[in-house]
């Protein structure tokens, strides 16, 4: 066993080591095959931010005696690995520098990589199977390599429980997952440039049994069956998505808006606390010009380019409740659905909107137009149909 902190540790009931060899003049250092087997890692991000594994090093000084008298000592150990497997572990990170200390549980975790090298960067194969929640896979392989980073990997996950990450959710984020399995298959390319990450990804996603609920009722806020996202493409700097097709079936909504005149929608983040009204000058912060200049140039950069070919709907059902009015006022739309198509960030494309439904007492209801919610500015123009309301 191997204590980082108080609570947090590496156990490890085997370690097996084969075919070695070490040259300490020429510095050099060769395993055939590293397999450590049957493993617990307990580990945390720390209130500071820092990783309690790190705890372990102890980083050398400019003043270190040691290091000032053999230059030779700071060159870089070669070290080669013709296979690292780690073989049945248990994982359980924590983070600790959040309010709510949220635990990320993986178990029967097993990697395998080979054709290690340091310093020497080198494309080394990898596969890594796990379990996360009673159900969740996760399953990647493909390469990597390191200095600079760069990974080219097919990615698969099923039945990946969300409602285990709630307590990741941001302090003022009201809403909660009750529900909800997340399917992804994905194939992901990425290189580390000297400023930024750049690559590319495509694939599917799927997420079935949706359950948000409501941030001012605790009722349900928004529901789904199946959502799939089929044909994604696209790249990471700059931000680039394109999506053949996103499907949505058998969803529900719950608009309310409450007597003080709050859209249960808009609520979901907690509103920040009042500023103090202090007749005193605030003293000058360093650093705020450079962060008021990059929210400028961020808000001047054009919107990523985001397209979706066709979006599908269908067995929708949309609840509103206004009760701002002296007299409650309620509708629900059922079985709404229906296609829209061309949707782009792109401020000069309006996306078609074609969508028919029903009221309670069957009364038809059409919504057609125009729509733009992908662009800086919002547009629409749509136009809603119905009859034989009943007043």
């Amino acid at each position: 066993q191997v204590p980082f902190t108080d609570s947090d540790s590496l156990t490890l009931t085997d370690l097996i080591l084969t075919g070695g060899s070490f040259d300490l003049r020429q510095r050099q250092a060769s395993l055939t095959s590293v397999t450590l087997r049957d493993g617990k890692l307990r580990a945390s991000r720390l209130a500071d931010g820092s990783l309690s594994p790190l705890k372990l090093l102890q980083p050398r000084t400019e003043t270190d005696p040691a290091a000032a008298s053999d230059k030779s000592a700071t060159s870089d150990f070669a070290i080669n690995i013709g296979q690292l497997n780690l073989e049945d572990f248990d994982l359980l990170l924590t983070d600790a520098s959040l309010a709510k200390k949220p635990e990320l549980k993986i178990d029967r975790l097993n990697l395998s990589l080979a054709d290690l090298a340091y310093p020497e960067s080198q494309q080394s194969p990898f596969k890594l199977a796990a379990l996360m929640g009673q159900k969740g896979t996760v399953n990647l392989s493909g390469t990597l390599a390191h200095s600079p980073l760069r990974v080219q990997a097919q990615s698969q996950i099923k039945a990946l429980a969300l409602a285990d990450f709630n307590d990741f959710l941001p302090e003022d984020v009201k809403v909660s997952l009750k529900d909800g399995k997340l399917y992804t298959n994905i194939a992901v390319k990425l290189s580390e440039q000297p400023e930024t990450f750049s690559g590319s990804f495509a694939g599917r996603v799927t997420v079935n049994d949706f359950n948000l609920r409501d941030p001012l009722s605790s009722g349900e806020l928004l529901t789904w069956e199946s959502l799939n996202l089929d044909g994604i493409k696209g790249e990471i700097a700059p931000f680039k998505l394109a999506i053949t097709e996103v499907a949505l079936s058998n969803y529900l909504t719950n608009i309310q808006i409450t007597p003080d005149g709050e859209v249960n929608l808009t609520s979901v983040r907690a509103a920040a606390p009042p500023e103090t009204d202090d007749k005193a000058d605030p003293a000058p912060v360093a650093g705020n010009d450079a962060v008021a200049a990059t929210e400028q140039q961020a808000a001047s950069e054009p919107p990523p380019e985001i397209s979706i070919d066709a979006m599908t709907l269908q067995g929708g059902t949309v609840s509103f409740t206004d009760r701002s009015l002296p007299n409650i006022f309620s509708a629900t739309m059922y079985q709404l659905g229906g296609r829209v198509t061309d949707l782009t960030s792109d401020e000069q494309m309006l996306a078609d909107v074609d969508l028919r439904g029903e009221l309670e007492n069957h009364s038809p209801l059409t919504i057609t137009g125009k729509l733009n919610p992908l662009s800086k500015d919002l547009y629409a123009d749509l136009t809603i149909r119905f009859k034989d309301i009943d007043l």
